[in-house]
């Protein structure tokens, strides 16, 4: 965060000031105290328009942000609104509301919710990458809200929009306004994996490996995809002790998720948990219910067929049997049919 809005000596602005001190400072609980200070002298303070608008978005800034990083999702839409009433369009605002509906679109319970969320955050990043000319000299709140930052942010949603060649370009992009930016390597590096080229994928993601656990992670699929498990083990356990940081991108700890339960699989004892594969191993222990978010996004056939290959060939066909049952099709769609085609697939390369 930078120096706040104009309207130093207003209540409300000095305790936005000073929340957003303590947040560069790192103090986000001394933050949202000084937030709630300041908050609870709003409805005291007469007028909404200039001047009197700058002052509170002083205060609104740091309050929505926070919100979102505490998962206060409801209360920081309210706080992301009162903003616009303010300043509309405003792109640190626009921003912020934009990773609200990214956050609203991982936790959907459908699919197609997920998407028209994904599409509404998409609109929200471009307006504060490509801010009006009235905000353009503003001072910015979040370093690269108008900018690479909002650019990863367009970049990813394509991605789990799954439209890569969008998502590829979008990363180009933050890269070029942000040659540092590791959100942009890493998502680069995403891209290199869904187009099936893990070789690549590693190679993007192993110079900007580092305290967070997203690169990890990336590894770790990277290395499963090139049928590295024991490669992939290792790469999860270094993901295991970067948790306590947090993902950089939030759609990461479904990417994790997916890591655990794949590899639950391949050592022959399935795990169930959030997600596809979280699914798939509770389908393969004749869990016929679903798990949270089990149906929403899919699993992808190649990589499902990869796992059912490996499990054939090692002799584990006691995991697939249950996979055929009529009760496994509504909470995996296609997997009675991808069993049943590495089947068939295993006995024609066996047969004279």
């Amino acid at each position: 965060m930078s120096t706040p809005l104009p309207g130093d000596e207003h209540p409300l602005a000095a305790h936005g000031r000073r929340a957003q001190a303590l947040l560069v400072q790192g103090d986000r609980s001394a933050a949202w105290a000084e937030v709630e200070r300041g908050w609870a002298l709003w409805d005291e303070t007469p007028g909404d328009g200039e001047p009197r608008g700058s002052e509170r978005l002083a205060l609104v800034l740091p309050r929505a942000w926070l919100q979102l990083q505490r998962g206060e999702l409801d209360p920081a839409k309210e706080t992301i609104e009162l903003g616009l009433a303010l300043a509309s369009d405003h792109p640190d605002l626009c921003f912020l509301r934009g990773c609200a509906h990214e956050a609203r679109a991982l936790a959907a319970p459908r699919a197609e919710s997920r998407r028209v969320l994904l599409q509404t955050g998409l609109a929200d990043f471009g307006r504060a990458l490509e801010p009006t000319d009235v905000y353009k000299p503003a001072v910015a709140f979040l370093p690269g809200a108008r900018g690479w930052a909002a650019a990863v942010r367009v970049a990813t949603l394509w991605l789990l929009l799954e439209d890569l060649d969008q998502a590829s370009q979008t990363f180009e992009r933050a890269k070029e306004l942000n040659p540092k930016s590791r959100e942009a390597q890493w998502g680069t590096a995403e891209c290199l994996l869904l187009r099936g080229d893990p070789e690549a994928a590693m190679k993007q993601v192993h110079p900007v490996l580092d305290e967070r656990p997203d690169g990890w992670v990336i590894a770790a699929l990277a290395a499963e995809a090139g049928g590295l498990l024991d490669g992939m083990g290792r790469l999860l356990e270094r993901a295991d002790r970067a948790l306590p940081l947090g993902f950089v991108a939030p759609h990461r700890a479904e990417r994790y998720a997916d890591g655990r339960a794949l590899l639950s699989m391949y050592r022959g004892a399935p795990e169930p948990g959030p997600g596809p594969y979280g699914q798939l191993a509770g389908l393969m222990l004749g869990r016929y219910e679903p798990v949270v978010g089990g149906g929403v996004r899919g699993a992808d056939v190649v990589t499902v067929e990869r796992l059912l290959r490996q499990l054939l060939g090692a002799g584990q066909t006691q995991w697939l049997v249950p996979l055929l049952h009529d009760k496994a099709q509504p909470l995996l769609p296609g997997i009675g049919d991808a069993v049943q085609g590495v089947i068939g697939e295993l006995g024609r390369g066996a047969s004279p």
